[in-house]
């Protein structure tokens, strides 16, 4: 979808004067993309494996919804082991684990409206739901809501949760590969001679920097984080010498102006002082033509922070750089992994104004 509307960067911010907007950036990512119908209702943090055995164990309870049935715990890892008999971690599948299977079936399906179809699972001896459910609704009314909720309706996306929490777990679990001296200060001049117009420090202050930061990269990190790092040094300590404005990191891509498809799984991660129309229509070429940049996603920062961010969001991707500021988009995942290292790192600082396409 193509910017709908201006958004200044000058424009009045829900950000101004405040020094913790936590709870606002929080409601605000999350405000299109969940609908919580039994806010109580917690579950542990799910693993790659329970994510796995729930996408097996989820299609078994959508054909038994319609009927009205219920199955037991058993009954459960029964009929997985026999639809999917060739696959190692269902030998292992016992009943005690359904719960937490289950769970992870309501982390998808709570953010779409559905009722808790975890409800059609009952104990053997009780007839009943476990007290992880009949704590915080019927289970009696829930089977009556789960038999005629259209589930086929319902797209869950195990399979892309499942390439992004791999994906962010290497991430985290990645070495850092020592570089050689002359290797690191290359490699750092070569990224520095991209971004340096947009470093809110002077030229001549960066040379006092420029040490530290070769060692960083030396030590294995990316250019972009060694950078992002050191400049949010910088500005705690009120130490930036260039004027600090409020600006913008944005995600977008490259479309097919006839059919609004994108043309690569690539991604652009920037940052800009002006507003997303402009700069959608600057990346586009300016020009009406078969070619046009969409902005997809997108958050205003505090003054000075939009740089830092978007270089954080460089070094965390580089693995999947393709090539300068463009990167694999991972079928969309990129997108969400970002929200939610901004989420992460950038809290108090930052706030959503464009959600797929969207603005908030």
């Amino acid at each position: 979808m193509s910017v709908a509307m201006p958004l200044s960067v000058g424009a009045t911010s829900k950000l101004s004067g405040h020094k913790n907007t936590t709870a606002y950036c929080r409601k605000g990512w999350k405000k299109l993309h969940e609908k919580t119908i039994y806010p109580d209702i917690h579950y542990p943090r799910i693993t790659d494996l329970d994510l796995q055995m729930a996408e097996l164990i989820y299609p078994i309870l959508v054909e038994l919804a319609p009927t009205g049935d219920t199955i037991t715990y058993k009954g459960v890892v029964t009929a997985v082991r026999e639809r999917y008999p060739h696959i190692p971690e269902v030998a292992r599948l016992h009943h005690r684990h359904v719960g937490r299977r289950l769970g992870a079936i309501w982390q998808f399906t709570e953010k779409q409206g559905c009722p808790h179809i975890g409800a059609l699972v009952i104990n053997q001896s009780t007839k009943e739901c476990g007290r992880g459910i009949t704590e915080f609704l019927d289970p009696v009314e829930e089977r009556k809501k789960i038999k005629d909720f259209p589930w086929s309706t319902v797209d869950l996306g195990f399979k892309s949760h499942i390439k992004k929490v791999r994906a962010s777990q290497q991430a985290l679990e990645k070495k850092l590969k020592k570089r050689s001296y002359d290797d690191a200060k290359e490699l750092f001049f070569d990224y520095w001679s991209q971004v340096k117009e947009g470093f809110p420090v002077s030229s001549d202050a960066m040379a006092d920097l420029r040490d530290g930061l070769i060692a960083a990269v030396q030590e294995g990190h990316a250019p972009a984080t060694a950078l992002a790092l050191k400049l949010i040094e910088l500005l705690e300590k009120g130490a930036a010498q260039k004027e600090l404005v409020e600006g913008l990191v944005y995600i977008g891509e490259y479309r097919d102006a006839g059919t609004d498809e994108p043309l690569f799984d690539q991604v652009k991660i920037g940052f800009t002082t002006k507003t997303l129309e402009e700069r959608a229509a600057a990346l586009g070429g300016g020009v009406v033509g078969p070619l046009k940049f969409t902005m997809t996603y997108a958050w205003r920062f505090q003054p000075g922070y939009a740089f830092i961010a978007e270089q954080r969001l460089h070094g965390l991707f580089d693995d999947y750089r393709e090539l300068g500021e463009f990167f694999s988009g991972m079928d969309g995942l990129i997108e969400e992994w970002a929200g939610e290292a901004i989420a992460e790192l950038f809290d108090a600082v930052s706030e959503p104004v464009m959600i797929d396409g969207q603005i908030v």
